[in-house]
């Protein structure tokens, strides 16, 4: 599984959901965390483009770049966002940790209790 941590430096995680400088991906297996990559959203790679990017093509560039995430950890986001992930079949989880492996350990957190309290879901 993949999941994706909307992250200014591979670290801490922005506020921002469409303005994020990239996202670390952490790949689980298991348990475990088997390994980790950095990604650089398109719109953010000169800030001259970032700001004349529409909304909608943020979202879809960012579908694109997290086709292979199967979730995502953010601090928040529009609805528009959300609605369009979801619809992707993304599962987003919203958290006010500020470093990513902490709310990477809360989102498998809740993933197994979640599993534990609804077994048939």
């Amino acid at each position: 599984m993949k999941i994706a941590v909307q992250s200014n430096d591979g670290k801490t995680l922005t506020s921002s959901f469409n303005q994020t400088p990239g996202f670390l991906i952490f790949n689980i297996v298991g348990d475990r965390v088997e390994g980790t990559e950095f990604r650089k959203t398109l719109s953010t790679k000169s800030k001259k483009s970032a700001r004349f990017d529409s909304f909608e093509k943020n979202i879809s560039d960012c579908l694109k770049m997290l086709d292979d995430c199967q979730a995502i950890i953010s601090r928040g986001m529009c609805r528009e966002l959300l609605k369009g992930l979801k619809q992707s079949g993304k599962e987003v989880f919203v958290t006010f940790r500020s470093e990513a492996e902490d709310a990477l350990k809360q989102f498998l957190h809740e993933k197994r209790l979640s599993r534990f309290m609804f077994p048939h879901n």
